[in-house]
């Protein structure tokens, strides 16, 4: 649409969202409770808060995979009623790779699923495979790559769906800090390029401050967003930047801001947890 501010409008806004689950016969524990906020087009935010504060929930939420107990999540101004894979793509933490099937194959199987003309699903395999840096591997089957490599195909292979939004639940938790350090690195230039919409869950303060446009940090659960960070430093966000003032003040507030999250979720009774 002629003169259309996409940074204006929200791909995915949260209304008053709530998530519960049953324990037992006649109680339930609140996962998240009375969350409302937006997420603009083209943002890359993270989700930063305790273990089980009910990051991998909401993402579940917005992919349409789990429902709200109450309010609503809604993506490109529809709700969200079930699954949108073409709108929405997830990246988690293990790549979950067929291990009989090549690089290659494993990149096209999702493009499989939808269907659609041979040719143009080749191109699509190809283009994003090159993207992720991972040419000269297209034949190797899971077993011989690396777990970097083997993330990079997950990568391309939600890359390759073409959707607008990507959410991605700890894509980089199980890799060494080298190589998790590099893949943020890889993912903010495929941001550039794509232009995609992501959430990223992290437990890294140093990984949300590396790649994001804002920061979220949750409360311990029922989840609530307890400080909504815009990080305002220049990208690509070097080594020499990550070692900035500017940089470690960020740091130091979202550490502020977790830490009393992190110890009450330390110090709450085991029967509650």
């Amino acid at each position: 649409m002629r003169g259309r501010n996409l940074l204006a409008e929200p791909a995915i806004e949260f209304r008053n969202l709530k998530k519960s689950y049953p324990v037992g016969n006649d109680s339930t524990i609140e996962a998240v409770k009375d969350i409302s906020l937006k997420v603009r087009a083209k943002e890359l935010v993270s989700l930063l808060g305790p273990s089980g504060s009910g990051k991998s929930t909401i993402l579940a939420m917005v992919a349409g995979l789990t429902s709200p107990t109450g309010g609503e999540v809604r993506v490109n101004g529809d709700r969200v009623e079930g699954p949108r894979p073409k709108e929405i793509t997830i990246v988690f933490q293990e790549p979950n790779l067929l291990p009989w099937r090549r690089a290659d194959q494993n990149v096209r199987y999702g493009l499989e699923l939808r269907g659609g003309d041979l040719k143009v699903m080749d191109g699509l395999v190809e283009k994003y495979l090159n993207l992720v840096g991972l040419q000269g591997f297209e034949k190797y089957y899971p077993s011989q790559l690396s777990g970097g490599m083997a993330q990079r195909v997950a990568l391309a292979r939600a890359l390759a769906l073409e959707t607008g939004i990507m959410l991605l639940d700890e894509p980089f938790g199980a890799l060494d800090e080298n190589t998790r350090s590099m893949l943020g690195d890889e993912l903010l230039q495929i941001k550039s390029i794509t232009e995609k919409t992501m959430l990223f869950v992290t437990h890294s303060i140093e990984e949300a401050l590396h790649l994001s446009d804002r920061v979220l940090i949750l409360s311990g659960r029922p989840a609530r967003v307890k400080d909504d960070i815009r990080i305002n430093l220049e990208t690509p966000r070097t080594v020499e930047l990550r070692c900035s003032p500017e940089f470690q003040e960020y740091k130091v507030r979202i550490w502020q801001s977790l830490k009393d999250e992190l110890n009450e979720n330390i110090t709450e009774p085991v029967a509650n947890r």
